[in-house]
């Protein structure tokens, strides 16, 4: 059994690239490439027989918004790869286009004690990045989802899952 045979969305981060940076085909019988932007950190597969509930909303260099309607509602979804070398000044706007989503999951190369490595010293530059990440889930009033294990060199957690109450709704 294909362990992504259940999957109806994948958002795939650092995305194997040619060497013109164009997108490599993936052998996947149960998914189909939905968006792909040349730059970006994150592809979006989707699977054949769901493809046309979904849109996608905005494709940029941190990633992708895709949109579907549940029960009569819109709910969107993000997938995010946030560059480790992201500019101070990027980070207004990425909290904005953040703002326009349901749940946000992805990596953001960021550390904060909020979503803790146990042992682990932060830099400065890190945490710098994670207070502002930080600082952007309080003011969406987000809950913070953090895996149960490390997501990076087996020593951090860059990886997160990011959304309010709605996002406990996407499962139902």
């Amino acid at each position: 059994m294909d362990v992504f045979s259940f999957v109806d969305i994948l958002f795939i981060g650092e995305c194997p690239r040619s060497v013109e940076g164009l997108h490599i085909p993936l052998d996947n019988v149960y998914m189909e490439l939905f968006s792909f932007v040349q730059g970006s950190g994150v592809e979006v597969f989707i699977k054949a027989d769901v493809c046309g509930m979904f849109q996608v909303v905005e494709h940029n260099v941190w990633g992708c918004t895709v949109s579907f309607v549940k029960q009569g509602m819109e709910k969107k979804l993000t997938g995010c790869y946030v560059h480790p070398a992201m500019r101070a000044g990027e980070r207004q706007v990425l909290s904005t286009w953040l703002g326009n989503t349901s749940m946000a999951m992805g990596d953001f190369n960021c550390k904060h004690p909020r979503w803790p490595s146990p042992g682990e010293t932060i830099s400065p530059q890190s945490m710098t990045k994670g207070k502002w990440l930080s600082d952007t889930i309080d003011h969406y009033r987000w809950d913070v989802y953090v895996p149960g294990n490390f997501t990076f060199d087996n020593s951090s957690t860059i990886d997160l899952l990011l959304g309010g109450s709605l996002s406990q709704s996407l499962a139902r």
